[in-house]
């Protein structure tokens, strides 16, 4: 695979296009070859940048320390940034999240990002000991400490640590996983952006892109798209995991998703980069998230199909720069 000479945008910076990967089966030491693999070839094939998911007990394609997994790709990668995105903000104390992505950031300045979810699946609050009582309430509270710290609002008292008293000089971009009206306005209201979901149909991501932006929403506004090169798209593989996750998720959500045969945007180099420059024109958003396969494609053909529709990269940009405000 040759390897791009573009420079890395800054994390969730306008015209980002992000690569986020799905793990592969096998035992540990597998997961983690799998993971960097992909994000050295998502390096080489242009890509901005490589987030990583949180899910525990071996849930599919998910890493269960994306925040470690993180420091992995930054070590193993030169010049794309990395995020944890999202992570499951409640899991664990939201000062210690805040202390060690402002380590990494030192380590790793202007290559650090993040997302931060709630959480929807109850074996992973079990593992941590807790539960998913006042789910929202206590969501939107860490979110707005977390964001307001990671934006460089830190207290004297916080200050004794350097990582952290070096966020008021070098904040941390922060988005904030959105499924519906509400989280879009709660994003805003905290004064982050949105990751929005994969599944559903671009008009839906429109509305909650003017959701977010009615609510005061200034920060970045991610779309989830699926890509494949050619005219074999895993569709059984996409409807095995459309079903996994659609278990986890009560049914208000599911309204506007899209059928598994429809998720994937397939065809040619060309007619793929336009699908995806139509999406972003039609939903307003400002950052590409491409997942390129689902759980359960084998490492040799997710590592090809990174270079194929790193080839796309070129032309997004380039319709992106035409269609964009003068």
């Amino acid at each position: 695979m040759a390897s791009s000479t573009h420079q890395p945008t800054a994390p969730f910076a306008p015209g980002s296009i992000i690569y986020k990967p799905y793990i592969c089966d096998g035992d540990a030491d597998a997961r983690i070859d799998d993971l960097l693999s992909q994000a050295r070839a998502a390096e080489a094939a242009g890509f901005d940048g490589v987030c990583v998911s949180e899910h525990h007990l071996g849930f599919p394609g998910y890493f269960p320390n994306p925040l470690q997994a993180v420091s992995w790709i930054l070590d193993a990668t030169e010049r794309i940034w990395a995020a944890p995105a999202p992570i499951l903000i409640l899991l664990r104390p939201v000062a210690l999240i805040v202390e060690e992505l402002a380590w990494l950031a030192a380590r790793y300045p202007q290559r650090v990002g993040a997302a931060f979810a709630a959480g929807s699946i109850a074996a992973d609050f079990e593992l941590a000991g807790t539960d998913q009582q006042e789910l929202v309430a206590r969501f939107e509270t860490a979110l707005r400490t977390i964001c307001g710290l990671l934006s460089g609002d830190v207290p004297d008292e916080l200050c004794g640590d350097p990582a952290l008293r070096r966020l008021r000089e070098h904040p941390i971009p922060v988005a904030s996983a959105a499924s519906s009206f509400t989280a879009c306005r709660r994003a805003a209201g905290v004064g982050c952006g949105v990751l929005l979901e994969s599944a559903i149909t671009a008009e839906e991501v429109a509305r909650q892109v003017a959701a977010y932006r009615d609510a005061g929403g200034t920060g970045p506004i991610v779309s989830v798209r699926r890509a494949w090169i050619g005219s074999d798209p895993p569709v059984e593989l996409e409807r095995a995991r459309d079903q996994l996750v659609r278990a986890t998720v009560p049914d208000y959500r599911r309204g506007a998703w899209l059928d598994p045969k429809d998720v994937i945007m397939h065809g040619t180099v060309e007619s793929v980069a336009d699908a995806l420059v139509a999406t972003m024109q039609t939903t307003g958003a400002q950052v590409l998230n491409l997942r390129v396969h689902v759980p359960g494609l084998a490492p040799a053909d997710v590592i090809r199909q990174i270079g194929l529709v790193g080839e796309t990269l070129p032309l997004i940009r380039a319709g992106w720069a035409r269609s964009a405000p003068v």
